[in-house]
């Protein structure tokens, strides 16, 4: 798994799923695994997404198609759901919804109807190097916006984290977006700006921002 691209596919998707930085990571031997779980409908989706990942790629080789990947992952979410639709008439079986995929043995929740949910997070590129990324979804789990970047920063993941945070604000900010749960894993980012507890240290004084850009917009929180 080492394009780029198609890992912020598989972290944008109702999955959550975070392929960065893992040495000798087999994605075959990881697919087969998870195969043999009970998550019917999370595998289905992961057949999807592989079909909407291989035929954007075609699409760029052959046809010069740069497919945004908000529209792979919305393709692959609708294709699921008219499976699904026809697997219960044929099978007389109740239907599920997309929100309800496990991934990584937490699932995803989503946030209430007429609200958004934001999962940031940031990863080591290299020397002083770090990549942001976020994903916005809304409540059936169909993305809104995917966006990355990549910046120049300290050996600090805790900094990493926080400009993340500061990267999505920012683009909350822009879009005049309301009623945005932001979801993080960085634990002591959140509690820091949740709490008022910031640290001495440089990203400290990012928590200072974003809790300040926070408290100027509409509905915006920090989990």
């Amino acid at each position: 798994m080492e394009c780029d691209w198609s890992q912020r596919v598989w972290f944008a998707s109702p999955l959550t799923l975070k392929f960065q930085n893992l040495e000798n990571f087999d994605f075959i031997n990881w697919l087969s695994k998870n195969m043999h779980k009970e998550n019917l409908r999370a595998m289905e989706l992961t057949a999807s997404i592989l079909y909407g990942i291989w035929k954007a790629t075609n699409g760029l080789v052959f046809e010069d198609k740069n497919l945004p990947i908000h529209e792979v992952l919305t393709r692959s979410i609708q294709a699921t759901n008219n499976y699904q639709v026809q697997n219960q008439k044929l099978h007389h079986r109740p239907s599920s919804t997309v929100p309800s995929l496990i991934c990584r043995d937490i699932s995803w929740s989503p946030p209430p109807k007429s609200s958004l949910k934001l999962n940031v997070d940031a990863h080591r590129k290299g020397d002083a190097h770090w990549g942001l990324g976020f994903v916005l979804r809304r409540s059936d789990g169909r993305p809104v916006v995917v966006a990355t970047k990549t910046v120049e920063a300290p050996d600090d993941p805790c900094m990493a984290e926080a400009l993340g945070v500061k990267f999505a604000l920012d683009w909350i900010e822009v879009n005049g977006w309301r009623s945005v749960t932001i979801e993080s894993d960085a634990k002591k980012i959140v509690d820091g700006i949740n709490k008022l507890s910031f640290s001495r240290k440089y990203w400290g004084r990012i928590g200072r921002c974003c809790l300040k850009k926070m408290r100027s917009l509409h509905n915006v929180s920090l989990n």
